[in-house]
């Protein structure tokens, strides 16, 4: 039990990889880093991929 969660009196299991994740889940994580990236993008007003440190800070902000 230790890779999982009790929420909402259901089991959920933490450590699924992308490809075990039905497709809803997988476009609502594509949508939300998408968003994040190009909000990122036009804070520093680059057209260019985003910085390692950058990077970073948009993927934990989904986590």
């Amino acid at each position: 039990m230790k890779n999982h969660i009790k929420v909402n009196e259901k089991l959920l299991q933490k450590n699924k990889r992308f490809s075990q994740l039905k497709n809803s889940q997988k476009d609502w994580i594509v949508t939300e880093l998408y968003k994040l990236y190009h909000d990122k993008m036009r804070k520093i007003r680059t057209t260019r991929k985003l910085s390692p440190e950058h990077r970073d800070t948009v993927i934990s902000a989904v986590e």
